[in-house]
């Protein structure tokens, strides 16, 4: 694929209330490059010894919230990254991100893209993480657009 459809992007905010949060997820349910892009990101986590992060449903309806609206608006960004920032509030959690690519067409390129990029490699190696959730959905021209959020 051409340089110009590979894009990144990063986001965090900070909220300052504490968590009891648990939505533990299956990813068995997830497609085959959701997760090979989790265990990349994991595997990376685990080599600068972090924690591994957990599957989580929650984070992952984010996820595809947002890699549908980037579709809907044909281009990965960070418009309307309030959403998911109100949800993850509604149900208590304390902080979430999100990294978001297009253009690349294997979970290998993705990870690879994110962890050089500094923002995005700062979010996934970031220690208050706890869960994550990762969509990859693909627009009528075949872009897959990814979206991989976080949270405690």
């Amino acid at each position: 694929m051409m340089g110009f459809f590979r894009n990144l992007f990063s986001c965090r905010r900070r909220k300052k209330k504490k968590v009891e949060f648990i939505s533990i997820d299956n990813y068995q349910n997830w497609a085959k490059i959701e997760q090979e892009i989790y265990n990349l990101m994991n595997t990376y986590r685990f080599a600068h010894g972090k924690s591994m992060l957990q599957s989580d449903y929650f984070c992952r309806e984010q996820a595809k919230i947002r890699t549908f609206y980037c579709i809907s608006v044909q281009h990965a960004t960070h418009e309307q990254y309030g959403v998911i920032v109100k949800n993850g509030k509604a149900v208590g959690l304390e902080k979430i991100a999100e990294n978001l690519a297009y253009g690349y067409y294997s979970s290998a390129g993705t990870v690879n893209a994110f962890k050089n990029s500094s923002p995005h490699s700062i979010n996934i190696l970031k220690d208050d993480w706890k869960y994550t959730g990762v969509s990859v959905q693909e627009d009528e021209m075949g872009r897959k657009y990814v979206c991989v959020t976080f949270a405690k």
